[in-house]
């Protein structure tokens, strides 16, 4: 009886061993997927960005390159990447700081030969995720509990960022940095018929705004509805807040209405009248009224445009 059990004991501990090495095994498998059904084509910029961005393409077929592509929201910098990533035949990887450290750590050392591996939004980067990251890209040595080892000298890391300031200067200096610019009118109605956008939506669209980032959200909602017409854009601007007939957010037209009474106010006074944060107010509720002209920003508060008070009267009325 009592050999019984020491045989099974021993069983036991055997089956937990090979499940251990089993795991061990699992965990240093290599990592990078491959990205299909991309092309460069498929890229909308203006001439001259296209042909900086074929250029780096072009020297990433003979050795790695680690880039820095800063930008607004929704410029297309992840979507380069795996442009990149295709065309290249690369391994793709894809990093943030949500994901657990040793992950990370793990994820990087055994990336697969090639490697493109991006970093999204670097400057989210929790301080312990942003010591382990930089000396992989700036000094190709990474950190594993404690022990100093070597990131393969084939992998290239690719990091984006919407705020440049947050990058520290050396890290900066050490990568190729590439700027992504809010496209012009011209190249949102691009971006938007590429779509299958009708005319009057993509009309309506553009009225709204021509940050893509906001664009694209909006033409997922319609997607709910199973069709891109025009009736469907407007349900959507209705359960978005948005006025289809001047093109303005109700935050936009509640922000515009008390600057107009108050003749000039501070953002933090704006904040607290549409009680919304900050960056919202500056993101999210300004950033068309100043492409739009229709208010000044400066230092000492914001107030409406002269230019185009009269355009927004006429629009909400």
């Amino acid at each position: 009886m009592i050999r019984s059990r020491y045989i099974n004991l021993k069983y036991q501990n055997w089956i937990a061993e090979a499940l251990s090495n089993w795991t061990k095994k699992e965990s240093i498998e290599s990592f990078g997927e491959e990205i299909k059904g991309l092309s460069f084509d498929s890229l909308i910029f203006p001439e001259d960005k296209k042909q900086f961005l074929k250029l780096i393409m072009q020297q990433m077929r003979i050795k790695p390159l680690d880039l820095l592509m800063f930008g607004h929201p929704g410029t297309g910098k992840t979507y380069t990447s795996k442009v990149l990533a295709c065309e290249l035949n690369k391994p793709f990887i894809y990093l943030n700081g949500q994901m657990n450290q040793k992950r990370i750590v793990e994820i990087i050392l055994n990336a697969k030969d090639n490697a493109l591996i991006l970093i999204d939004e670097a400057h989210n980067l929790p301080d312990k995720v942003q010591e382990t990251i930089y000396p992989a890209v700036e000094y190709r040595e990474i950190s594993d509990n404690g022990e100093l080892k070597k990131v393969k000298e084939t992998v290239s890391f690719i990091l984006t960022t919407t705020e440049l300031d947050e990058i520290p200067k050396p890290l900066q200096n050490r990568l190729l940095n590439i700027q992504f610019d809010e496209p012009d009118k011209e190249l949102c109605i691009k971006i938007l018929t590429n779509m299958q956008l009708s005319d009057d939506v993509i009309i309506n669209l553009i009225k709204y705004t021509q940050n893509i980032r906001k664009l694209k959200h909006l033409v997922k909602y319609m997607d709910l509805y199973g069709v891109r017409s025009f009736e469907t854009l407007r349900n959507v601007f209705k359960m978005s807040g948005i006025d289809i007939n001047s093109g303005l957010s109700f935050e936009q037209i509640k922000y515009l209405e008390y600057l107009k009474s108050h003749d000039k106010a501070s953002l933090r006074a704006l904040s607290l009248y549409l009680r919304r944060s900050e960056n919202y107010i500056k993101t999210e509720v300004e950033e068309d009224l100043v492409r739009k002209d229709l208010i000044i920003v400066s230092s000492r508060g914001r107030q409406v445009q002269s230019s185009g008070s009269s355009s927004f009267s006429s629009s909400t009325s």
